[in-house]
């Protein structure tokens, strides 16, 4: 166990924690009359995102009206972000609470910083009904130990270009109404071929097409999507069949990419490329976001994620929202996550937290 501090802290960052989940500053009060003393003055919290850092301060400040206690957030950009963390729960100096990524959660546990929020007081007013079905047990270790309480959750759709599809003869019906199957791709791939035009002016499914000189491709993609493919190709392996990512839900052993279902929709998915209807890595080395490249004018279509509504709506191009097309399982799938608020041991010590 890091670094013992002080207990005192921990009424206070449970409040701070169910205040987040909550958005109701109650849990702790510093309106008795006897003050105690031994109530710490601040907190420290980190977080990544600039964005929501105002709406963040807005609730720290709230919550120094109801409590007397300051909470000093701290934001740092993704990438320096993790080191600064992972560095400062070694060395002892880690902050009281910080916002975590599923992508991160099982690194946490294993440096055994995260302090188990069942245990903690203001999580007895916590209603857990309030929480989208699966995001809570995202948040739970191996050890059955609910670490973290999700904050928000986010989506995947399909982006497209609302003055490209037109003229291909495709619908706002038709585009929320796509399908596919890894043998012929369906109406979604069909769609693909419309929207997909080389440097000549020639759709993929006219006589002449140049699937080696693109000028605009059906979809576009910005990687290869890791060990996930969030915003790639998880929509599709979650529609292929029954998939799923390991062989249990959380805390699983073994991927299952060796699964026929699987492996038969990454070969059509990344077959698109060779069609000409997805741009190949390295095409767009001045626009590698998908946002960009819709912008571009250069990309008709771009599965992406909720947190991106904003970047599009600010594009220079009329964008339409469909849901990602219905697999051979006869579902639309979408891979979620929820980032979620984490209280750090860092500080912990045996006394007893203050009442709230």
């Amino acid at each position: 166990m890091l670094n013992d501090v002080m207990l005192t802290r921990r009424g206070a960052l449970t409040a701070l924690s169910s205040s987040a989940a909550t958005l109701v500053l109650s849990a702790c009060s510093s309106s008795n009359d006897d003050e105690d003393s031994s109530i710490p003055t601040s907190v420290e919290y980190s977080m990544w995102d600039s964005g929501q850092q105002p709406a963040y301060q807005a609730c720290a400040d709230r919550f120094k009206e109801k409590t007397g206690i300051t909470v000093n957030i701290t934001q740092i950009g993704w990438n320096g972000y993790w080191t600064k963390l992972t560095a400062g729960f070694i060395a002892g100096t880690g902050p009281d609470a910080f916002a975590d990524h599923i992508q991160k959660f099982a690194q946490l546990v294993d440096l055994d910083v995260l302090l188990p929020l069942e245990e903690q007081a203001a999580w007895v007013d916590v209603d857990v009904s309030a929480f989208q079905e699966g995001l809570l047990e995202l948040w739970k270790g191996e050890d059955g130990h609910q670490y973290g309480c999700p904050k928000d959750w986010d989506t995947e759709a399909i982006f497209y270009n609302k003055d490209m599809a037109p003229s291909t003869g495709l619908s706002q019906e038709d585009m929320a109404g796509l399908e596919w199957n890894p043998d012929d791709g369906g109406t979604f791939e069909k769609a693909l071929a419309r929207l997909t035009v080389d440097v000549n002016g020639v759709r993929s499914d006219e006589p002449g097409f140049n699937p080696e000189r693109i000028a605009i491709y059906g979809i576009g993609i910005q990687n290869s999507g890791d060990a996930d493919g969030q915003t790639q190709w998880s929509p599709f392996t979650a529609s292929t069949g029954d998939w799923y990512y390991t062989d249990k839900e959380t805390w699983g052993t073994h991927y299952r990419y060796d699964d026929p279902g699987f492996q038969s929709t990454m070969d059509w998915y990344f077959g698109l490329v060779d069609k000409g209807f997805m741009n190949p890595n390295g095409a767009f080395l001045d626009a590698t976001s998908t946002d960009i490249q819709m912008g571009s004018g250069k990309v008709a279509m771009a599965v992406h994620g909720a947190w991106m509504f904003t970047t599009f709506a600010k594009l220079d191009v009329n964008v339409g929202i469909v849901p990602t097309p219905v697999g051979p399982n006869g579902t639309s799938q979408s891979l979620y996550n929820g980032l979620g608020t984490r209280l750090s041991s860092s500080r912990r010590t045996s006394r007893e937290p203050p009442s709230g």
